[in-house]
C-alpha cells in the first residue's frame, strides 16, 4: 500500500514537473527541436523519474528521424499518435 502511494505521489510530481517544463519552454526563443528539447527535459527532470530513456526512431518512406523521452509506461514529451509511426533504432 505504501508503495502504491509513493508511485501516485511520483506521478503527481512528474506531471507537475512536465507542465512546468512546458511553461518554461515557451519562453525559449528557439524553434522546437526534438533532440535538443528531449535533452533539455532530461536535464530539467534531474533525479526524478530515473527509469526514463531517450528513444531515437525513424520512418523509411518518407525518411524521417525523431526522438523523444519516455519511461516504460509514459511518453514524456511526445504523443503516442506521433511516435507510433517511428521504428525505434536506439534507446539510450
Amino acid at each position: 500500500r505504501r508503495r502504491g502511494m509513493a508511485k501516485t505521489q511520483q506521478e503527481a510530481v512528474s506531471r507537475e514537473t512536465l507542465l512546468a517544463y512546458e511553461r518554461a519552454r515557451r519562453w525559449v526563443p528557439l524553434k522546437k527541436n526534438c533532440l535538443l528539447d528531449s535533452l533539455a527535459l532530461d536535464c530539467w527532470l534531474g533525479d526524478r523519474l530515473p527509469d526514463r530513456t531517450l528513444v531515437f526512431g525513424v520512418t523509411l518512406e518518407p525518411f524521417l528521424a525523431h526522438c523523444w523521452l519516455q519511461t516504460p509506461d509514459v511518453l514524456l514529451n511526445e504523443s503516442y499518435d506521433r511516435v507510433r509511426r517511428f521504428t525505434p533504432i536506439l534507446v539510450a
